[in-house]
Parts: C-alpha cells; structure tokens; sequence
C-alpha cells in the first residue's frame, strides 16, 4: 500500500471501520468496491448491533464482524482453489500432450 501515490492511494483506498464507528476504533483500508460492499452489509445489521448500548451487544457486534470477514475470506480460498484446480489440470494436460501422452489417464 506504501508503493502507492497518495493521490492513487485516496482514489482506489478507502479507511473502513471493520466494526461500525460505534463499536470499535478498528480500521483497515480497502478498495472503494470492497468498501462500499462492507458498509452495506453493516446496515443489514440489527439497530441493536449497529449502535450497542449494552456490552453484550457490542460483543455480538464484534462477532458478527469477524463472521462477515471469515466468509469475505472464505470466498476468496474457494475462488483461488477452483482456479487453481483448474490450473494443475491444464498444465498436466499440456505436459502429458508434450511428452506424447495425449490418450492415457492419470
């Protein structure tokens, strides 16, 4: 994120209170895509979650935050693998075809 110019940086990063501005001080930069998506997704919490007045809210607000994450990651894991899986297939069928071994099976 350093490489990047400052003026770059503010047009494709965006600060983003991971747990909502009234649960916690915690900020990560994300693209302004990923930023708008997390914002949404935020406001499809309860009231409750969104603006906690008792501590046991605020917990369950970081919880739901961190579940938001883990699926965002998750998603991205499922992605590379299938793209990977497809990539070994590929590249076993373009060895087996170099060394002449087009017909036979793994």
């Amino acid at each position: 994120m350093r490489e990047l110019s400052e003026p770059l940086r503010q047009k494709v990063l965006q600060r983003h209170h991971l747990d909502g501005r009234a649960v916690s001080d915690f900020v990560l930069w994300l693209c302004v895509w990923c930023h708008a998506e997390e914002s949404d997704s935020q406001h499809d919490l309860p009231d409750r979650l969104r603006h906690p007045r008792a501590r046991e809210d605020r917990l369950l607000a970081l919880l739901a935050s961190d579940a938001r994450l883990m699926r965002r990651m998750a998603e991205v894991m499922v992605s590379r693998a299938e793209w990977l899986e497809q990539e070994i297939a590929r590249l076993i069928e373009s060895s087996a075809e170099e060394r002449g071994e087009e017909g036979r099976g793994p």
